[in-house]
């Protein structure tokens, strides 16, 4: 197990990672699965170091994030770094992604408010989904491995699934909510709930985004997984989330508030910037309505409005992933000059002077520099009045 380090984790870092995670592989009882991850994993780790020394295309696509975050309660710094390889070769598609956490006390206090230790904590999820050929071959099923470790612990989990093209007709039906399509291709067995395709979306999740209720049922009457997550914990019930571009019919806002009723108790407040909940309050928010079957005004979050008050007893000013994600909301609803979203945010955040708020949004920064709109004179008006210090840069 690497040492923990108080600077950021880089690729060399992810590197070693999956090199424990090989050792962990061996302990697989299936020696098929195995061998198939063994295998899979190898060849990913020679051809991400290969591109690394050359820093030139090798069949992979490679892409880096890191974000940092000021703990403040506990004076610490939240660092996310992930790590996301697609490569591409003749048996297939290989899908690495790894999410390291480190936190550690922060340089701008000079002391920790309290005495922590650093905390690591790394995730990595591994697809191999087979080639066309064979699938047309017989081989119907892919393979997915996690693996997941602290400073203490260590943890790893591996899993098959029915792979089929990404091009399948059942996700294509489900996408613009064909329901009578969807069925004839279930009853002919032509298609299944199960069939997933290279970026691990099984039908469900395109018939969330549909907006078509009646299609969501069906696919979970057959058995559908409706708790089913990919990368940065997206999920059936986030993509429940998102405007279904593929049909406008089936976006007026009743249809959708009707499909998320479906899936709303699995959006999961925690304390992770990207958690289902919250990832799920930002795409309704940004989801505005113009429907011509809706009664309210154009450009407006209603579905939003109805899901908020179902998940607030969840959320506290207290989980600081709930904190920075009412500053990012916070930040889209002044810029807008929604001062309904407003009233809705500020309780949540609290202080609308904390430190985090100067990190994330810098109100009055941004209200100083715009003030020659009317909507955000109108909004600087309400945040007055709840006590925004104008003179915090």
């Amino acid at each position: 197990m690497p040492a923990t380090s108080t600077e950021g984790p880089g690729i060399d870092t992810q590197l070693a990672a999956w090199c424990i995670e090989m050792e962990v592989a061996s302990t697989i009882s299936n020696p098929v699965a195995r061998l198939g991850f063994e295998n899979a994993l190898k060849t990913a780790l020679v051809q991400i170091e290969d591109g690394l020394k050359q820093k030139q295309p090798c069949g992979i696509q490679n892409r880096r994030k890191e974000k940092q975050f000021e703990l403040t309660p506990e004076g610490q710094s939240r660092t996310i770094t992930t790590h996301s390889f697609t490569i591409a070769c003749p048996l297939g598609k290989i899908y690495l992604y790894s999410t390291t956490t480190q936190m550690v006390p922060s340089a701008i206090f000079e002391e920790p408010r309290t005495a922590t230790t650093p905390v690591s904590e790394t995730k990595t999820i591994l697809i191999l989904h087979p080639a066309r050929w064979l699938q047309l071959l017989g081989i119907k099923f892919g393979i997915r491995g996690f693996i997941s470790y602290t400073n203490q612990s260590l943890g790893c989990n591996m899993s098959t699934y029915c792979a089929v093209p990404d091009e399948a007709a059942i996700f294509s039906l489900c996408k613009v909510g064909d329901i009578s399509a969807v069925r004839n291709l279930l009853d002919q067995r032509l298609a299944s709930p199960w069939d997933t395709n290279s970026r691990g979306l099984t039908p469900l999740f395109f018939a969330a985004q549909s907006g078509n209720v009646d299609l969501c049922r069906l696919m979970i009457s057959c058995g559908a997984n409706i708790e089913a997550k990919i990368f940065q914990n997206d999920s059936v019930a986030t993509y429940a989330c998102l405007r279904n571009p593929a049909s406008e019919i089936l976006n007026s806002c009743q249809n959708h508030i009707s499909t998320l009723r479906l899936f709303i108790e699995y959006l999961e407040i925690e304390d992770h910037i990207n958690c289902s909940g919250l990832l799920g309050l930002r795409r309704l928010f940004n989801k505005r309505c113009s429907h011509v079957n809706c009664s309210h005004a154009p450009d407006y979050p209603a579905v939003f409005y109805w899901a908020f008050p179902i998940l607030r007893p969840e959320m506290s000013s207290e989980i600081f992933s709930v904190e920075h994600a009412m500053a990012q909301l916070f930040r889209s609803a002044t810029r807008k000059g929604d001062l309904d979203a407003l009233s809705y945010i500020i309780p949540l955040i609290g202080d609308l002077n904390s430190e985090v708020m100067a990190r994330v949004v810098a109100p009055a920064h941004y209200l100083a520099t715009n003030a020659r709109y009317a909507f955000v004179r109108e909004s600087a008006r309400i945040l007055i009045l709840k006590g925004i210090d104008l003179h915090l840069l």
